[in-house]
């Protein structure tokens, strides 16, 4: 039975690193993204032999990504921001947040 995971590649200071949507556990890192493909690959192999041997469900696979376009401008204005934390519960307190620079949150 053939498989289809979908792989996801994040831009990092020493290249590429990759993981599967569906098996975050399969994750690695490669200098360039065809390296980093191949060692994914490679990652995804291991882990199925790993989990057969251990007897653990190996994950489906066969998640589907898109990009969302969003248009304007995705800025949030400071006072809606600690409304928002404040009503889901945040505290922000001054003592709390010792890397704040002023004693006004608002």
């Amino acid at each position: 039975m053939t498989r289809s995971y979908t792989a996801k590649y994040t831009k990092i200071t020493s290249g590429y690193m990759g993981q599967l949507v569906e098996w975050p556990e399969v994750i690695t890192e490669g200098r360039t993204i065809e390296e980093c493909r191949t060692l994914l690959r490679d990652a995804l192999k291991e882990m199925i032999v790993a989990y057969k041997e251990q007897g653990r469900e190996i994950p489906p696979g066969g998640d589907l990504l898109e990009q969302v376009p969003v248009e304007g401008s995705l800025s949030v204005k400071r006072r809606d921001l600690v409304q928002y934390l404040e009503t889901n519960g945040f505290n922000l307190r001054e003592e709390d947040c010792p890397h704040q620079t002023t004693s006004n949150y608002r």
